[in-house]
């Protein structure tokens, strides 16, 4: 301490050392705090989203189960195999015909999946009378909640340990009455749980320590997790998230889980279902990248700061050398040698003191005679002394306060010649202010090839118009690193006719980089939107590999038909969007159905007819920034309103879902199905044709046909 208060190099070197590790210092914290936060909120907004989906596909998987045990109950052939048995005694060729058939149906549909038992309760008696596991015929339910609400209307009940089928099960019923309404008995179908699991432990996007998993109201875990493979109906599930979900609320959050390990996670309450669902990822993948940030801002820094100190002494040394001679000179003068003299080599003010320095001693030889001119010399070095501290005042007051850098340019008839720049120029380009006096060229290699254009036409313009003139363009330092400048100019005519240019530099690097990270946390925004339909892409394609091939090539043709109809890029991108998540809804149909190679019944027909409904029931919450879930929704309605599931017609069906439509048709006959071979891209063609301004959009029908007949479009 005591050697920084005797020596200003000292102190000018610590000076211009703390200037370059404080901001160095406080813009790393919060680059790292601020990238932490990002990773955090990203994280936490994908979670979320991941558990939205999730319970989507629950709520999908209960809808279907409830919508096909409904369907299955008010079938035809159960209401008159009910009817039957209801009528007719136990012994009679005519009940065990009807039973007979009835066990047939309840077999087939347990077989479809989904349900591990289905069974037919006698309206009045509750006893039942037909099962797909005959075992369970002759017992009575008349007390369960399922045949006593299931007499009323659609049933669902909650998740439960059933004893009698040795584990967890859950019981969808519905009333089935004859053709004169009258309640002749309960369709009763137990739910097979596997499918909840097969939700929960998929895990795209997830990363290696991410996992979703539901827990009931006792805490107890109902699927099994990465972690806890064989937990279900076995673990008690503790923790933050837990504790919110299960006192109904919704959310994200950090905190420490089953496991011990502090996690990022979402949770929700499922409040029709009575059940919490978790998603989460340990903080310790989550935060990888930040955690390499940190150690190379760290390098960085450690050579910054190395840099930062010979700088300071560089400078520090630069500006106390004149000060250093002025003292000696004053000691010379002090000891009485006059003849000392301090030899000028710079223009600032400590070169001006130094000339007033040498001509104060000059006034000193010159003044012997009297005391009065003793004195008047004493008062002169007074002077002199007061006029170097003023100096060396507005020296510092210039270096510690002026943030822009001035500059003075002289246009003759020669090239513009820099007559004056601010001594700050050296605290923001790293320049001593004489290397750029008269040096018009070393300006021209700084600026950037880029900019230099630019900076030509606008020094054109303000000669021409003399107005104020602004320009932001690059300008590279003495390290050779450039900064991004904004620079102010002003045209002044003196009366003698001189042209004088003054100029303000302000150094905005750090606004063009905060700009530049705005920018890129919207492509992350962006990137996530794609994270998230290729999540459902990949869950589509994992369920059914023939509906991820034929999206992609239905998105391929419905985008090139829109770009042939001039449609602008951010529509086209909502149609792409669209197009590879269309089918979505297809992934609650049983995969049997979906792989069939015969023609499908009523009743299977009717399970994917629902399929734009669920697809949409499932998006209509997501916030795209197009209209993809009325898309898939409208995709299969038709011009003159005979498609489905709304029957809508001409305009009232969006654009995009007309051209989604077209593209969907030619693709689905151009190429092969389970229950048919391909019928090639000319029958398609013709189909469409056929149907154009009936069933098709004329304007797509044109395009299509145009991309294949003249301009050589082929699908992938």
């Amino acid at each position: 301490m005591g050697f920084l208060q005797r020596s200003l190099t000292a102190k000018l070197s610590a000076f211009f050392l703390l200037l370059a590790i404080v901001p160095l210092a406080v813009a790393g914290y919060m680059a790292y705090d601020s990238g932490r936060q990002s990773i955090a909120r990203n994280v936490e907004a994908h979670l979320e989203s991941v558990a939205i989906l999730k319970e989507q596909e629950i709520q999908t998987w209960v809808e279907h189960l409830e919508h096909a045990v409904a369907w299955l109950a008010a079938s035809p052939q159960i209401v008159d195999d009910a009817t039957v048995l209801a009528r007719y005694a136990t012994d009679t060729r005519q009940y065990l015909a009807a039973h007979d058939s009835l066990v047939a149906e309840l077999d087939r549909m347990a077989a479809l999946g989904h349900t591990s038992l289905v069974s037919l309760l006698d309206g009045a008696s509750g006893q039942v009378i037909a099962s797909s596991d005959t075992a369970w015929e002759g017992r009575f339910g008349d007390a369960e909640p399922y045949f006593i609400q299931g007499k009323q209307g659609a049933y669902v009940s909650d998740i439960f340990h059933s004893l009698s089928l040795g584990r967890p099960t859950m019981v969808v019923a519905a009333p089935v009455k004859d053709s004169s309404g009258r309640l002749v008995g309960v369709l009763a179908a137990h739910a097979d749980l596997e499918p909840l699991s097969e939700v929960m432990l998929e895990r795209s996007g997830l990363g290696e320590s991410g996992e979703t998993f539901l827990v009931n109201r006792s805490n107890l875990l109902l699927t099994n997790t990465v972690f806890a493979p064989d937990g279900a109906f076995k673990k008690w599930i503790f923790g933050q998230g837990a504790e919110l979900a299960l006192a109904g609320k919704s959310g994200v959050g950090q905190w420490v889980d089953y496991r011990g390990k502090p996690v990022i996670g979402a949770f929700r309450w499922l409040d029709d279902r009575k059940l919490a669902l978790i998603a989460k990822q340990d903080q310790a993948e989550a935060f990888v990248p930040i955690v390499a940030l940190r150690h190379t801002m760290q390098g960085i820094s450690i050579a910054v700061i190395l840099s930062a100190t010979l700088l300071a002494v560089f400078f520090a040394r630069t500006i106390t050398r004149p000060l250093r001679q002025l003292v000696e000179g004053a000691e010379e003068i002090g000891r009485g040698n006059l003849d000392y003299r301090i030899e000028v080599g710079v223009r600032d003010e400590i070169g001006q003191l130094a000339q007033a320095f040498n001509q104060m001693t000059e006034n000193l030889q010159a003044i012997t005679a009297s005391r009065d001119e003793l004195n008047r010399e004493i008062a002169e070095r007074v002077r002199a002394e007061e006029a170097l501290r003023e100096s060396e005042q507005r020296l510092s007051t210039l270096i510690s306060q002026t943030p822009a850098v001035i500059y003075s340019l002289i246009v003759s008839d020669d090239l513009p010649r820099i007559t004056y720049i601010s001594q700050n120029l050296r605290n923001v380009l790293g320049f001593e202010p004489d290397e750029f006096i008269d040096n018009l060229k070393l300006w021209g290699e700084c600026l950037h090839p880029d900019d230099a254009p630019k900076i030509l036409n606008a020094s054109l313009q303000l000669l021409k118009e003399g107005r104020v003139t602004i320009e932001e363009y690059r300008f590279q330092d003495k390290q050779g690193k450039y900064h991004w400048l904004y620079d102010e100019q002003q045209l002044i005519i003196h009366e003698d006719g001189t042209l004088e240019v003054i100029g303000a530099w302000h150094d905005i690097t750090d606004r063009k980089r905060a700009e530049e990270e705005l920018r890129q946390s919207y492509v992350q925004l962006q990137r996530a939107l794609e994270g998230t339909v290729n999540t459902l892409v990949s869950a589509i394609e994992i369920r059914d590999p023939y509906t991820g091939g034929h999206q992609r090539r239905v998105t391929q043709l419905a985008c090139a038909i829109a770009n042939e109809m001039g449609l602008p890029e951010e529509q086209i991108e909502g149609i792409r969007m669209a197009g590879l998540i269309h089918d979505l809804g297809k992934i609650t149909v049983p995969a049997e159905i979906l792989s069939k190679p015969s023609e499908l019944t009523e009743l299977e027909f009717g399970l994917i007819k629902m399929h734009p409904k669920i697809g949409y029931d499932v998006l209509k919450e997501m916030d795209f920034p197009w209209p993809v879930a009325q898309i898939v929704l409208q995709h299969h309605e038709r011009v003159d309103g005979s498609g489905y599931p709304q029957g809508l017609s001409g305009e009232e069906i969006i654009l995009e879902a007309r051209i989604l439509g077209v593209a969907d048709v030619v693709e689905a006959m151009a190429s092969h199905r389970p229950y048919r071979p391909a019928r090639g891209i000319d029958e398609a063609l013709e189909e469409i044709s056929q149907g154009r301004g009936r069933l098709y959009d004329t304007e797509a029908v044109d395009a299509c046909l145009k991309l294949f007949t003249e301009k050589g479009f082929e699908l992938e």
